[in-house]
């Protein structure tokens, strides 16, 4: 999303609407020849052009509105890119997103020279994904703020190096990597009734005051949090997504925020649920959404404060 165009990616074809949701023009590049990838494994607006990568090709792919390949740059084989966050005209970071057992997490990539300038924090044990998970949580300027499965810490990732933002310290006995591998009876019991950490989410800094979105494994399945706190005050407030605060965040139990975005969280969320929403419970933050079971999915904006 940009100031002007929102841009979906869905099965190859490329969408893309106005800031209103007026359908502008698609375009589907996949294939096999020149300029075409198998798939969109992540997708970024950049500098008024749509920056897609392909992880099997290992390829960035960058096209003008209209679906043109304007250029393309080609990516290390020694790792499986799956996630991208372009910077500037320098600087590209990527993240091998599980692919590879030893090795880094991030590469700052160079696209006029097309290869890597610097790798930042090692892998350890922490190779598995989810695919929910990215981890690419938010930006600021030239600051890109990242995290890793089952490391409760944001980094950011500036000039090349990574440096610890902030490190998050759950009350959660049992974490996810303690289940990892475990046949299902025994992760049920390792669970059972306990409330666990799942992986940290979007991440928002303006000044002392962070917002960083988590899931959490609790008594209803895997449910949504929002967290801000000043950290030079430790003043915190937390905000539980749950079935019992639908009447204020009515959406957000069942979706997944996907972006911040001008101070908003933004989620998609299937028509059906909401007109289900609205019909059974009626919530006031719905009563301007027209949708029926036909609709496209729904974008819901969040609203923030610092």
């Amino acid at each position: 999303m940009n100031d002007s165009t929102i841009l979906i990616g869905s099965n190859g074809d490329v969408f893309r609407f106005d800031r209103n949701g007026n359908f502008l023009n698609k375009f589907n590049r996949s294939g096999q020849g020149p300029g075409e990838y198998d798939v969109i494994s992540d997708m970024r607006l950049y500098d008024g052009e749509i920056y897609i990568l392909c992880s099997l090709y290992r390829k960035i792919f960058v096209y003008d509105y209209s679906g043109r390949l304007n250029k393309e740059y080609a990516l290390p084989d020694k790792a499986w890119y799956s996630r991208f966050e372009p910077v500037n005209d320098s600087t590209i970071y990527l993240a091998t997103n599980g692919s590879i057992r030893e090795g880094y997490e991030f590469a700052c990539y160079n696209p006029a020279l097309q290869s890597v300038t610097s790798e930042m924090l090692p892998k350890t044990e922490n190779y598995f994904t989810n695919r929910n998970f990215h981890p690419f949580l938010g930006r600021e300027g030239a600051d890109i703020y990242v995290s890793r499965m089952y490391d409760h810490t944001v980094y950011n990732l500036k000039k090349g190096a990574s440096v610890p933002v902030i490190d998050y310290s759950f009350n959660t006995p049992v974490q996810l990597k303690d289940v990892l591998g475990k046949d299902a009876k025994s992760k049920y019991d390792m669970t059972s009734n306990k409330r666990i950490v799942n992986f940290l989410g979007l991440f928002a800094k303006q000044g002392n005051i962070i917002v960083q979105s988590f899931e959490l494994f609790g008594e209803y399945g895997v449910s949504q949090y929002l967290y801000k706190q000043n950290v030079e005050t430790n003043e915190s407030k937390l905000l539980y997504f749950n079935r019992q605060e639908w009447g204020d965040y009515p959406l957000l139990a069942v979706s997944h925020p996907v972006l911040i975005y001008d101070d908003n969280f933004v989620t998609h969320v299937d028509p059906a649920f909401v007109s289900a929403t609205k019909r059974l419970r009626n919530p006031v933050a719905l009563n301007n959404i027209d949708v029926d079971e036909e609709s496209n999915p729904v974008l819901l904006f969040y609203h923030f404060k610092y």
